[in-house]
């Protein structure tokens, strides 16, 4: 299940990014689905967190999910780990949809630096100016930006 970020509007909810348009896309119309309502993270930094996925995911020719979840992992926001007889292991990475402003703040930091030092060969700058400019929003807004998104 994929929480997709909405914002309330006068007549019903509408997605907050594009992020959120393509994951509305997956369900057709008629389509019953359930929400949660919440506010626990910034919209301002979701976008920005996913405007920055996009950008390395092209770079390395992974899907933005599969990365997400990667990252997630790699910077030990783990939910649950299984071993299996066998040596198998089973690893499922924590929600960003679960984590406030300040959580969720946190991994982008350490996601943003695990992506410098392993994935992309960008300087610090270059990445967060070429994140925003994907975003419409920089990171030191985004990381201002609470619940009044």
């Amino acid at each position: 299940m994929t929480p997709i970020p909405l914002e309330v509007r006068p007549f019903g909810f509408v997605p907050a990014s594009e992020w959120s348009e393509e994951q509305r896309a997956k369900y057709p119309v008629g389509c019953r689905v359930w929400a949660t309502i919440s506010s626990a993270r910034s919209m301002k930094m979701n976008s920005f967190y996913w405007a920055f996925v996009a950008l390395v995911a092209k770079g390395i020719g992974w899907d933005k999910d599969s990365l997400s979840d990667e990252l997630l992992i790699r910077t030990g926001r783990i939910d649950t780990l299984k071993l299996y007889a066998n040596g198998d292991v089973n690893t499922q990475p924590k929600r960003i949809s679960k984590m406030d402003h300040a959580t969720f703040t946190a991994y982008v930091d350490d996601a943003i630096e695990l992506c410098l030092t392993d994935y992309i060969a960008m300087g610090r700058k270059e990445f967060l100016r070429a994140a925003a400019k994907m975003a419409n929003v920089t990171y030191d807004e985004a990381k201002a930006q609470k619940d009044s998104d």
